[in-house]
């Protein structure tokens, strides 16, 4: 079936890890591309975000709310160097990409889906964890099965398979991008090869989507039903095509993954997106509603993603230094005062299984700090055996020869000690 929509938009996040030692190098990279802006956070300006969170959160993902007035200036300078001695020491960054002319496209053929790009932003987290953000809207349409193909089409814009398949191209009529590759290519250029291969491991190379949707009234009301378009939610929620045409197994199992605090809005949660789809009948729905979630909302999200890739370094390395590390510096319970963001915080901790991640990695901290233990434990025993000996041989041996021994024992117990340490590791 084919639903008209209201309203619509969709961001795709590409997060990257850059090794710590190349942390402030990357900085100094986008504070020398003229087309990368750093964006400065205010507390009137950016007021529902300032209120959003908790006052620690801000501070973590927001520092320039509390800077001082110099800072904030050094920041607006043209030299990159009064820029970099701040944001090489900030908790997190975000610069914003300018494209310079409107960026319109069209994925797919004659009668294919045109599309702007509206902006791109790179939001950088000194441990090293960055994410580029490109927010898109579709043009001349209001149908929602252009939503499902672009975002399941554009999801693949990085992909290593991009050029296999011609079903994922997604071609691009205007002035300033040829194809879809150059789109690729931004991203590559903004990455400027600073990636790390740690990501390889953690994640995939589709780009995380974020999707918001307002149908027209007349789809969802009292007399029209959620029940009689769920099934294309569950397209929605899970990034399939339009076409897609095998029954769900469990439709009631797909709509476990979601939270809905009003009547005609319904969020949906996986590894791989995050959507909101709404009817047109409630005016907040497509008035405030859509705000909200591209800022306030948005940063819960991130904020649970960067808790993901965190724990799954710490996974692929644990370290119990690096642990209380995190613990201490961005692993927050309680980020916020208010119940609906609280809930929504609670939903992605429970779709990125930050819990069961941190509970991972704390049981191999503790088995490797036992394994270490027990090697001390393995080391002083044996230090105390051999003492003994030495002892033993002093008081029943003439004591011209009693240097000879103990130097002989004092290799013997350099050896012990050299064979522990390459048990420990």
């Amino acid at each position: 079936m084919d639903i008209k929509t209201k309203y619509q938009y969709s961001y795709f996040v590409y997060p990257f890890i850059v090794d710590s030692n190349n942390y402030e190098k990357y900085l100094k990279k986008l504070l020398k591309d003229k087309r990368c802006s750093i964006r400065i956070f205010d507390k009137a300006r950016d007021l529902e975000l300032y209120r959003g969170f908790l006052p620690h959160v801000n501070k973590f993902m927001f520092p320039t709310f509390y800077m001082e007035k110099d800072d904030i200036q050094k920041l607006k300078q043209k030299s990159f160097v009064p820029k970099l001695n701040v944001i090489k020491n900030m908790s997190s960054v975000t610069f914003e990409y300018n494209l310079g002319k409107r960026v319109q496209g069209k994925a797919g053929s004659a009668d294919g889906i045109f599309f702007e790009i509206d902006k791109i932003n790179i939001i950088c987290f000194k441990i090293g964890v960055c994410f580029i953000s490109i927010k898109t809207r579709i043009e001349h349409s209001n149908c929602f099965k252009d939503v499902l193909n672009f975002n399941y089409k554009f999801r693949n814009v990085y992909s290593k398979f991009l050029d296999l398949k011609d079903y994922y191209n997604i071609n691009i009529q205007n002035n300033k991008f040829d194809s879809m590759k150059e789109i690729s290519d931004i991203i590559k250029e903004i990455v400027g090869g600073f990636e790390s291969e740690k990501i390889d491991d953690i994640t995939s190379d589709r780009l995380f989507t974020y999707s918001y949707v307002c149908t027209d009234s007349s789809e969802w009301n009292e007399k029209s039903e959620f029940s009689d378009i769920s099934r294309e939610f569950i397209k929605f929620k899970n990034v399939l095509g339009y076409d897609y045409a095998n029954e769900f197994n469990d439709a009631k199992n797909e709509l476990e993954n979601t939270y809905s605090k009003w009547k005609y809005s319904i969020y949906g949660f996986s590894k791989l997106s995050g959507v909101v789809f709404t009817s047109g009948i409630e005016p907040f729905n497509f008035t405030k509603l859509p705000f909200y979630y591209e800022t306030v909302y948005f940063h819960i999200m991130i904020l649970a993603f960067l808790h993901r890739i965190t724990l799954l370094m710490l996974l692929l390395n644990p370290s119990d230094r690096q642990l209380r590390m995190f613990v201490n510096s961005e692993y927050f319970n309680q980020i916020t005062n208010f119940e609906h963001e609280k809930n929504l915080w609670d939903k992605w901790q429970e779709t990125f299984e930050i819990k069961y991640l941190y509970n991972q990695v704390n049981e191999e901290c503790i088995l490797i700090n036992k394994n270490e233990s027990d090697n001390i434990f393995l080391i002083l025993f044996a230090v105390i055996v051999l003492l003994s000996v030495v002892s033993l041989i002093i008081q029943i041996t003439p004591l011209k020869i009693v240097s000879s021994i103990i130097t002989m024992l004092i290799g013997m117990i350099s050896i012990i000690i050299i064979l522990l340490k390459k048990y420990r590791k």
